[in-house]
């Protein structure tokens, strides 16, 4: 059986990432203890503190500022080999009709994901992230090949210490002539 954490960064939209993402795991019948929010600051925990639902979330955590480095403090958190489901905090629905998951649930199709990463030898899985049948219908139910992969859903088998996988974000600052 396969464990897995859902994991939602979140900056300064509480009231979103409750009405949205939360609510739609709930819906979706995700355990909330498998639910980890993630804040940038003591004062963003504070605002979530008051505003989310606190049955909807196991545990609210102080972490980065930044979608990048956010995803890379998850990553150092959990150990190597842990089942991580990344979700951005405006997730509306998820719509598993369309697929051979249409009569299971979510939780299923999150273990059925990291347990097909296993059998290909890959350690990331993601979703068609477009609602239109007529291109859906065309695709493979699963893949293996390169493809895009959107960062508002997915889940990892981590690796936190390999360092050609950490995130990064470098500027770099020139001054423009206009």
């Amino acid at each position: 059986m396969t464990d897995y954490v859902v994991c939602i960064p979140s900056y300064k939209r509480a009231q979103v990432c409750n009405e949205k993402t939360l609510s739609t795991l709930k819906k979706m019948k995700i355990p909330s203890n498998k639910i980890y929010v993630y804040v940038a600051n003591k004062e963003e925990e504070e605002e979530y503190k008051k505003v989310v639902d606190s049955t909807l979330y196991n545990k609210l955590v102080v972490g980065k500022k930044g979608l990048v480095p956010q995803r890379q403090f998850i990553m150092e958190q959990w150990p190597e080999g842990k089942h991580i489901v990344f979700f951005d905090d405006d997730v509306a629905s998820i719509d598993l009709k369309m697929s051979k998951f249409k009569s299971k649930s979510l939780d299923y199709f999150f273990k059925d994901a990291f347990s097909e990463c296993k059998k290909q030898g890959s350690y990331i899985w993601g979703v068609y992230p477009v609602f239109n049948p007529f291109f859906r219908k065309a695709r493979e139910e699963i893949s293996n090949c390169l493809n895009y992969i959107v960062g508002a859903f997915y889940g990892i088998i981590n690796r936190p210490n390999l360092k050609a996988l950490q995130l990064t974000l470098k500027r770099k600052w020139t001054k423009r002539r206009c």
